[in-house]
């Protein structure tokens, strides 16, 4: 039953491909011609393609709780330029940032490295930045503005009594004189609470969040460019950096793509090189690079046109579309090889889209499913991405049944015309050159046969792979070990997957020779990552009431009793404005009357209370703690978690950690069951859909346990790279177990053999071009580039030992057999499909007008069986004559 049930299914859908196929072997040039036209026109969108570079936009999940708190705080209170504290803001803002150390001695606290520091502050504060309209700044243009003066954090350390006690060794840490001296400081020696020494100083220049602010920036970055010093050494960032050095790491690395598209010719033309002149097919493996690349034009354009933007992440989609590119036409040219017995060029297209037509079409399903799924991510890279990449790969696949098919077409054109496969002129067989007295040199280059049988045009790529892999499963001694061997794999894997990170290092984005990584490696070394965390409170309470405070100090009690709090750390305007002579709480309108003397005099909370239409009420306000150091973003994490339980803490760079667990396992678990329907469709055989998916989910363990074990980390990023592989992976598997299915044999090993003849070469060769198509990624600078090779070859190098091992060692054992032990017989078309019934073929009367040719193709011979070719001309339905038929 199940296997009429596949029957049924393979048998319509492949006679749909079938008269497909037939359509463009009678259509090639239009065919071809309209495809590249549609592609072409489609690539003009690209000329409205726009780039998102924020990357703290892109890797943050959409409509998350951070964001909607941040847009709230900000709207309760606006962020004053003229009025700035650090400790108000809802985000970094826009500055730049030095870290100072003494090239000589590891003590930067001596009267000679502040005067040599304070030479570098007057030199950044004087640089002039001509701005766009012609206006010439310095940084007093521009800065963030506090009673009137420039805001440089950690500048305070200059004045003459902080000085003086730092290089004396007399300053307490890490307050003193109202300066929180760990921000400023790198490293530093305490003992009793008393700092004798420091490795680097850390300052931070802020400016206006506006056009002026940027510019200045930009003009900061060249000024510390130029900068030399033989004493101090100068680490430097800018609230850009990130995104300006990964978009110049994409930048930088276009050249890899065009290399990469070389690489891929030039192997796409050495895989498909066999035969002779004649029947040479290095020209269609050409064309399957440039059918991929065509489709990423009309993809990327239509993508674009619909407004679509592009971010830094997407540059590594045509790497993995030339690739799945390169895999469907082997499949397709694997297919067509196997069709040489028949005489009409109609038929054999038709029969290859039968058969590979299928194949690449349930690889295609699967792909533009993961990648659906990665579409509806709340991350907006990764909804880029997936949408970039899944409308390429949906169009790889349609370029490839309506362009290569018909490029196909006119390939077999040529070789049934006896044409030179460079020239395109006419050539002679062999021996009617060597009759004809040529030299052997002419001979060997323009001598010619047709094709008989696939070995007379296969690749030795595909033919030794083949044989090698077959030879492996079959042999009793080889299964038992790799059994063996897969166990210990899986255990293995398992138990790297236990420890597998989350998070990810600021500095990996950045190239190693970038100053942003030098500075974010500083960063890492000597300072500690602390925060600022913000208790909002959003409705409007009367704060004379005495029941009113006790409940919210309550709540900064417990959070200060967390582990990564600081304990006597807070900012609270409240505790200041009771120390406040003039505080009344005896009415509301008192403490508010009040309330407003003490933030003119008090300037620093004047940011921190809000007060309604009427200035009659407070609407909101908010205080302030401090967390610890902390090792981990996970820590963090934990930590964001256990003070949201506390009450509406603000963490807008949080976010991501605790969304990117969830749905990671959330989009894995969609596409998952999504392939597997796809796969149950196409297939529809349960012990096959059983097979598949335990290989897909055996391949997706086993990266995670590789990614652990090569570095990598849960991110944003990686997460990415783990949905699209959720298709990719299932692509060689499938292939072996469609084509076990299409398999002849009456034993399980004979199908494995008959599978592994149709697609173990086609997919070996697939994972050879999918790893050239990545080899120049391993000389990228930039990290999302280098992350997307390293998880592309774990999953190529799984999916290669699934599918060419694993799967068929399984099939050897396990695999279905028809009742009867006889395979399906295939349906070339509507009219052999009259002939199956039931594993029997019947010849119908036909009236011949012409003799019947009865020969015996020795070539096709295996074993005990023989393929007989009955050619006749016959009067049939549609008029249709040489029509060709098949017997085993």
């Amino acid at each position: 039953m199940l296997y009429k049930c596949y029957g049924y299914v393979d048998g319509f859908l492949g006679t749909q491909f079938a008269k497909y196929g037939r359509l463009v072997a009678r259509n090639p040039w239009k065919i071809t011609i309209g495809s590249v036209l549609i592609n072409v026109l489609l690539g003009f969108g690209l000329f409205r393609l726009e780039v998102e570079s924020d990357a703290l936009y892109l890797f943050t999940p959409l409509n998350n709780r951070a964001s909607r708190d941040k847009a709230q705080m900000q709207q309760l209170f606006p962020e004053t330029p003229t009025n700035f504290y650090m400790h108000t803001m809802t985000w970094f803002g826009r500055f730049g940032e030095v870290i100072i150390r003494d090239r000589n001695n590891k003590n930067i606290l001596s009267e000679r490295m502040f005067n040599l520091t304070g030479d570098l502050v007057d030199y950044i504060k004087e640089w002039n930045v001509t701005l766009d309209n012609g206006t010439v700044l310095n940084y007093d243009g521009v800065c963030a503005r506090r009673q009137g003066q420039c805001v440089v954090n950690g500048e305070s350390i200059f004045l003459p009594p902080i000085k003086h006690a730092l290089i004396q060794g007399e300053a307490t840490f890490p307050l003193y004189e109202r300066v929180y001296l760990r921000d400023v400081l790198g490293n530093p020696t305490v003992a009793d609470e008393i700092v004798s020494s420091a490795e680097t100083i850390k300052l931070r220049f802020y400016t206006r969040e506006d056009e002026y602010g940027k510019q200045w920036e930009q003009g900061f970055r060249k000024a510390l460019e130029r900068y030399e010093s033989t004493e101090i050494e100068v680490a430097y960032a800018y609230s850009d950096s990130l995104d300006d050095e990964v978009n110049a790491n994409i930048r930088g690395d276009t050249m890899i793509f065009v290399g990469t598209i070389a690489l891929m010719m030039a192997f796409a033309s050495l895989s498909t090189i066999g035969g002779n002149c004649l029947t040479d097919r290095s020209h269609l493996g050409r064309v399957g690079v440039f059918t991929a690349v065509f489709a990423i034009v009309g993809a990327f354009g239509l993508v674009s046109a619909a407004g679509m933007t592009f971010v830094s992440i997407v540059g590594v989609a045509p790497f993995l579309v030339i690739g799945v590119g390169l895999d469907d036409m082997f499949i397709m040219l694997s297919g067509l090889a196997d069709t040489y017995h028949m005489k009409s060029l109609e038929d054999r297209i038709g029969e290859t889209m039968r058969t590979s037509g299928m194949a690449i079409t349930i690889t295609s399903l699967t792909d533009l499913l993961a990648f659906s799924v990665g579409a509806s991510s709340t991350f907006p890279a990764i909804r880029s991405f997936c949408t970039y990449t899944g409308v390429a790969i949906l169009f790889t696949y349609i370029n490839f049944v309506t362009f290569f098919t018909g490029c196909m077409v006119i390939n077999e054109q040529r070789v049934m015309g006896y044409r030179h496969s460079l020239t395109c002129r006419q050539v002679k067989s062999q021996e009617e050159l060597k009759e004809s007295g040529a030299p052997r040199l002419v001979i060997k280059c323009c001598g010619s046969s047709q094709p008989k049988s696939r070995k007379d045009i296969e690749n030795p790529l595909e033919k030794y792979a083949s044989k090698t892999f077959t030879k492996i499963v079959l042999y009793e001694p080889a299964r038992l070990l790799l059994v063996l061997l897969y166990v210990v794999y899986l255990g293995f894997s398992i138990w790297n997957a236990l420890y597998f990170k989350e998070g990810i290092l600021l500095e990996q984005l950045a190239a190693e020779d970038s100053h942003f990584y030098k500075h974010s490696v500083w960063n890492t070394d000597y300072y500690q990552v602390e925060m600022i965390v913000d208790f909002v409170v959003t409705e409007e309470l009367d704060y004379a009431n005495n029941r009113t405070m006790p409940e919210l100090k309550n709540i900064f009690n417990n959070a200060m009793k967390h582990e990564y709090i600081v304990d006597d750390f807070v900012i609270s305007w409240y505790d200041a404005y009771q120390l406040y002579p003039l505080f009344d709480n005896s009415s509301e309108v008192a403490f508010i009357r009040n309330l407003k003397f003490f933030l003119k005099t008090f300037e620093v909370f004047a940011n921190d209370v809000t007060f309604n239409a009427n200035e009659t009420a407070i609407k909101a306000s908010r205080f302030h703690v401090r967390t610890l150091g902390a090792d981990e973003d996970i820590q963090f994490r934990d930590l964001m978690i256990d003070m949201r339980e506390l009450a509406d803490a603000t963490f807008i760079y949080l976010e991501q950690v605790v969304v990117i667990v969830p749905q990671t396992i959330q989009n894995l678990a969609i596409a998952a069951a999504s392939i597997m329907l796809v796969t149950l469709f196409m297939i529809p055989h349960p012990l096959m859909v059983v097979l598949v998916t335990f290989s897909v989910s055996s391949i997706m363990v086993g990266l995670i346990g590789f990614m652990q074990l090569w570095g990598l980390t849960l991110s944003s990023i990686t997460m990415v790279d783990i949905i699209m592989c959720i298709g990719f992976s299932i692509d060689y598997s499938s292939h072996i177990v469609h084509a076990y299915m299409q398999g002849e044999g009456k034993t399980r090993e004979d199908k494995v053999v008959s599978a592994f003849r149709i697609a173990g070469g086609p997919v070996f060769s697939g994972v050879a071009s999918t790893f050239v198509g990545i080899f120049f990624l391993l000389f990228a600078k930039s990290y999302i580039y280098l992350t997307f090779f390293k998880v592309i070859f774990i999953v190529i190098c799984l999916g290669l030992a699934h599918a060419l091992v694993f799967i068929p060692v399984c099939l050897t054992i396990l695999g279905p057999m028809q009742h009867g032990d006889k395979p399906p017989v295939s349906r070339n078309d509507s009219i052999n499909s009259k002939l199956h019934n039931m594993g029997k073929i019947e010849i119908p009367r036909v009236t011949l007008s012409a003799p019947a040719r009865l020969s015996l193709d020795e070539d096709m011979a295996t074993e005990n069986e023989a393929y007989v070719n009955y050619t006749f001309n016959s009067e049939v339905q549609e008029n249709e004559a040489d029509r060709s038929f098949t017997s085993a």
